[in-house]
């Protein structure tokens, strides 16, 4: 299954909504935005998602929609107030609690919170999260999908230009040695023993040229990257990247050995559909 790096959902939770956007990125990264009465909850949601995000960076917002970070209540106000004179009384009794200390308080923390609140609310926002991230899943894997289609149908034309390439070529060597040994039959000065030297020379050149290993390894590295794309249940791209690369190596080197305007063609167009696959493979998870 492919899944491409950007997309988008937004679920609600409990009195807040939740918006989470991924984008592009080699590693894997959040940020978290989130209303002060959920400071206290940051490490819960930032642990969530970062066991389901493998690579790219996740965009996390939450906002309250009643607006209860501003809301202060006479009952709270008043628990805190308590206590806070029972911290101050067992310091110091003629420590004075005033109402911008109790304010500020309840502004950040909820002492009227029981522990079974606490776990309630931790099991509302893990299904909550799970909702949003399969929200999420759903759009990376339409995306992917359409990626995983474009790069495989680019690998097809990379697999017919490599097989062109191999049929112009496989017979280099051969002609190669030829036309040297017509050139220096031309050449009635030099001796015995200087063009049996110089016909070893070619005969090394000649197999220098030879791109079977190169076509060798560019077909493996396809038919690697067909199967990630098609049958992995696996995060892909990083490996994608690395075959990528080693897609590229080869091509280079058949360049660098294949002789001839036609062949040279096939190299170019290769190269750059590799190159193309390598910018399709950014976005893909």
């Amino acid at each position: 299954m492919t899944y491409s790096m950007t997309g988008f959902a937004r679920q609600k939770i409990s009195n807040f909504l939740v918006e989470i956007q991924t984008i592009n990125k080699k590693g894997a990264e959040i940020s978290l935005s989130l209303p002060r009465s959920l400071s206290l909850r940051e490490n819960f949601i930032r642990k969530k998602i970062g066991m389901l995000l493998s690579r790219g960076h996740a965009s996390i917002k939450i906002f309250s929609e009643n607006n209860q970070d501003v809301k202060v209540s006479l009952d709270s106000c008043q628990i805190m107030h308590s206590y806070l004179k029972d911290i101050a009384k067992s310091l110091d009794p003629s420590y004075v609690v005033t109402f911008d200390m109790v304010l500020h308080a309840v502004q950040n923390f909820d002492v009227s919170k029981k522990h079974e609140e606490d776990q309630e609310w931790e099991e509302e926002w893990e299904k909550g999260l799970d909702e949003l991230w399969q929200k999420l899943l759903f759009m990376k894997k339409q995306e992917g999908e359409v990626l995983a289609k474009d790069i495989l149908a680019r690998l097809d034309q990379i697999n017919r230009s490599v097989a062109n390439l191999e049929k112009e070529n496989e017979n280099a060597p051969e002609l190669f040695a030829n036309k040297i040994r017509e050139r220096l039959e031309a050449l009635k000065e030099i001796n015995e023993a200087d063009k049996e030297r110089v016909l070893r020379e070619v005969v090394i050149y000649a197999e220098k040229v030879d791109i079977t290993e190169e076509v060798v390894r560019m077909r493996s590295h396809i038919v690697q990257l067909e199967k990630l794309l098609t049958s992995s249940n696996e995060p892909v791209g990083r490996t994608i990247d690395f075959l990528v690369q080693e897609m590229m190596r080869e091509a280079n080197t058949m360049g660098s050995k294949a002789p001839g305007v036609a062949s040279m063609n096939h190299v170019i167009f290769i190269k750059g559909e590799i190159e193309k696959i390598r910018q399709q493979g950014s976005n893909i998870e």
